[in-house]
């Protein structure tokens, strides 16, 4: 079985018939979760950097060279 068939029952409208998508939260009319949380008004501020880089100070790649070059700065 190739990849094309494997997932070609998503394509169809047959998946109506296994799911009810009339018991969706937008049917129902439940309201959408707000765009960004309330904040505290006692929340501590965070000052952001006052460097400013501009587009022509980084250097050129392309999006595939950039892709390979990146790394997260995340710490878990």
């Amino acid at each position: 079985m190739n990849e094309l068939s494997k997932y070609r029952f998503f394509l169809k409208d047959t998946i109506r018939k296994s799911i009810d998508f009339r018991k969706s939260d937008q049917h129902r009319g439940v309201p959408a979760p707000p765009i960004e949380e309330k904040t505290e008004d006692n929340s501590p501020r965070i000052a952001l950097s006052d460097v400013a880089v501009s587009l022509d100070q980084l250097p050129k790649m392309d999006v595939a060279e950039a892709m390979v070059n990146r790394c997260g700065r995340r710490r878990f």
